[in-house]
């Protein structure tokens, strides 16, 4: 894990100024959408323009702000932190501590402070999956607290708190299951903002991990909480949590957050999964895979499947990258049984060796089903 990273003020002063709690306020900006109507930020960034930069401890959570701060959240000396940083000259203006906790574990290419803050009025909020909920005023008070057990998570936690009327909503989606049952302990919370209370909950027992931030979608015929997890992407009832529609077709691997205008909502996964417009080419995969063909026939076989050998998720990437392929277990014995199932699993005639034609074959099946 890198000892610090670094955070640049924007290039002009007074495009860092311009954004403020109603405009960047949580993930993404406001309602995660990605926009902010009246900014104006430079084109290009370089020393000249710099306003100022700062080392922080390191983190994944991206910057919100208030009128006068950038709250972020990272992890120092191995204790998780939330920070305020003043927007006029970059100085740290308050850094908390969590309560101490035994860390999530998380996929290399994720962080135990993924999640984003959020501002809301007078208050800022965090969640780690680690721990929980924490509540400060804007100079770092602490309000309120609220421990929240750790969902069991493919990668690690993600999702961001978002914030409609006087609650604080959290997707908390879990691959554990409910006791004596197979379905999971998936749920979405609305908290009070102003104490931690939970006002509503609602369970989502068919859905597993995933890493989407919520959007509230306002349109024609009401408002309505917006949530994409493994599968599906649903809709509830924003005072009682009611799941009011769902649409199928979705793959295991949620991350985005809906978007939405004009009356329409844009959603999307990654990972291969559903029936794409334009087919993926599979031979960028196929030469990525290739490389561990250490006798050079061309074909893949069980004992070469070694090293940093998976299957490629993104083959443009080098092998031992955390985001080339599908993640193996570090334990030797269940990283041998992955991979020997995912031999298996495209040597369908059994004749101990993947070929070209063959892994080919594996990629372009069972699209669209």
């Amino acid at each position: 894990m890198k000892p610090a990273a670094v955070i640049l003020g924007i290039a002009f002063a007074g495009a860092l100024g311009q954004a403020h709690s109603d405009g960047w306020n949580q993930f993404r900006g406001a309602n995660g959408s990605g926009v902010a109507k009246d900014g104006r930020p430079p084109v290009e960034l370089d020393d000249a323009r710099l306003a100022w930069k700062i080392a922080l401890p390191p983190g994944l959570s991206s910057p919100v702000l208030s009128r006068n701060r950038v709250f972020l959240t990272g992890l120092a000396k191995g204790r998780l932190v939330t920070l305020a940083v003043d927007k006029a000259d970059g100085k740290i203006a308050w850094q908390n501590q969590t309560p101490k906790v035994e860390l999530e574990k998380v996929h290399k290419a994720s962080h135990p402070a993924s999640p984003s803050m959020l501002v809301d009025d007078d208050r800022v909020f965090a969640y780690f999956g680690s721990y929980g909920l924490l509540c400060y005023n804007l100079d770092g008070r602490e309000l309120w607290k609220k421990p929240i057990p750790t969902p069991k998570s493919l990668y690690g936690m993600s999702t961001s708190p978002i914030v409609h009327g006087e609650h604080l909503i959290l997707v908390l989606d879990n691959d554990t299951n409910l006791p004596g049952s197979r379905l999971s302990q998936s749920k979405i919370v609305a908290y009070d903002k102003t104490n931690g209370d939970v006002a509503w909950e609602i369970h989502r027992p068919f859905h597993r991990s995933g890493w989407s931030t919520p959007m509230i979608w306002e349109h024609s015929e009401g408002t309505e909480l917006v949530v994409l997890g493994n599968d599906r992407i649903s809709g509830y009832d924003m005072k009682t949590g009611t799941q009011k529609w769902f649409i199928p077709g979705f793959s295991r691997e949620t991350i985005s957050t809906p978007i939405a205008g004009k009356n329409i909502l844009y959603a999307s996964s990654s990972k291969l999964g559903g029936g794409a417009d334009i087919q993926v080419d599979p031979l960028p995969f196929w030469e990525a895979v290739n490389r561990f063909d250490q006798n050079g026939d061309g074909k893949i076989e069980r004992k070469e499947m070694t090293g940093h050998f998976t299957f490629p998720i993104r083959p443009e990437l080098p092998p031992g990258h955390p985001g080339f392929g599908i993640p193996l277990p570090k334990d030797k014995r269940r990283r041998q049984e992955r991979l020997d199932g995912m031999f298996r699993g495209i040597d369908r005639n059994r004749d101990k060796f993947w070929t070209k034609e063959e892994f080919i074959a594996n990629m372009r099946g069972g699209r669209g089903k």
